[in-house]
């Protein structure tokens, strides 16, 4: 075995293990409404409490119906690679209905007939036979589950061999955003058209890829939960935001609206549009030029916001009444702020920086992640 192979196994075999013990934390996050025991501080940060489902039950504007999730995309096109300078790679645009992320499943072009017969002869299916003919396209031997958890508006399929392809994609909802708790799909799939795609790759760089990808999900899902977290305090009718009395409550209004602003102006934090974002900033060429934006909210943006509205919270301790809504209000505040304490996120930016570096020892054309990526300045300061 070379010595250039040897270190990427042994960084490989490193790297899997700290993967395994970020996966056993997202696990928790899925089934976290069910658990009443401490299980570990990273996993306490995830859990998704009765209280939270309780305080969902009083505004209904705030979590999503899985009934109602759809997912559309645009057709495919070949795109050079976020990741590698001379790459180019299937692209296709995402649009999400009621839904926060997709599941995305990719077929060879022989099973699009069989699942276009099976999937797409009934109008109307009961959600469990639904459910059961996404995991039926999951475990068929034609297909690859490619992201279990993918927020970004944009899709490139990195990992895709020579060969002809198309997409499958299932629109679902966090559990930070559902209403019992749990991650809930619809399973309402849409698929792509096929694409033939000619791009060899060695196979330690798609492992390599795959274990970044398996990261980008751990990221994403962490900044889906601290999303949850602000979107209630901002959004909560009767919010706590509304107890501050005058003169500070113009003030808190200009704040909240600022923050609300940035939430929802078609502001993205999925880890790909931070990197896409990055190297449309940092072109030197007319290559992405009609790509420029400066529209993403890093993970750093979410604490400050937090650290923002605990400055609010202070002015508002003296009042007498301290309603459920809004002792629910700063204990997600203290919640962001835990998941700083915890340098969870910071873990995760080092393992994507790191497999980074391990594809570009493998082939000096890839350049993916650094810590650069996330230095980008989305947020003017907070007062």
């Amino acid at each position: 075995m070379s010595t250039r192979h040897r270190s990427i196994t042994e960084h490989h075999g490193a790297y899997m293990r700290i993967l395994y013990a970020l996966s056993i934390v997202s696990l928790y996050m899925i089934n976290s409404a069910c658990m009443s025991r401490r299980v570990g501080r990273d996993d306490e940060l995830l859990k998704i409490s009765l209280s939270d489902i309780e305080a969902k039950k009083s505004q209904a504007m705030f979590f999503l119906d899985e009934n109602h999730s759809k997912v559309s995309i645009s057709s495919i096109i070949e795109k050079p690679s976020l990741i590698h300078e001379t790459m180019n790679v299937p692209t296709f645009k995402i649009h999400l209905s009621d839904a926060n992320f997709v599941k995305i499943v990719r077929c060879h072009a022989h099973f699009k007939d069989y699942y276009e017969f099976e999937h797409l002869g009934e109008e109307e299916e009961p959600a469990q036979d639904k459910s059961q003919q996404w995991l039926a396209i999951k475990v068929n031997d034609s297909c690859e589950h490619i992201s279990t958890l993918y927020t970004s508006k944009e899709y490139q399929d990195f990992m895709i061999r020579d060969d002809e392809y198309f997409y499958i994609l299932n629109p679902c909802i966090s559990a930070s955003f559902s209403y019992d708790g749990q991650e809930k799909c619809s399973y309402d799939l849409t698929h792509s058209e096929v694409v033939q795609h000619q791009d060899p790759q060695s196979s330690d760089s798609i492992n390599l890829m795959r274990d970044m990808i398996h990261l980008e999900e751990q990221y994403d899902r962490v900044l889906l939960q601290l999303s949850g977290y602000v979107n209630y305090i901002l959004e909560e009718p009767d919010s706590c935001l509304d107890l501050v009395k005058e003169p500070s409550q113009a003030k808190i209004n200009g704040r909240r609206k600022a923050l609300l602003s940035l939430l929802n102006q078609n502001k993205s934090f999925g880890v790909r549009d931070v990197l896409k974002n990055f190297v449309a900033l940092n072109a030197k060429g007319p290559l992405l030029e009609n790509e420029k934006q400066n529209d993403v909210i890093l993970f750093h943006d979410f604490f400050k916001i937090a650290q923002t509205l605990e400055k609010t919270f202070k002015s508002i301790e003296n009042l007498s009444r301290t309603d459920f809504e809004c002792e629910t209000s700063k204990d997600y505040v203290q919640k962001i702020l835990a998941f700083k304490k915890s340098k969870m996120i910071d873990q995760i930016v080092d393992e994507l920086v790191r497999i980074s570096s391990l594809l570009h020892h493998e082939d000096d054309g890839f350049k993916a992640y650094s810590k650069d990526v996330f230095k980008t300045k989305s947020l003017r300061p907070l007062s």
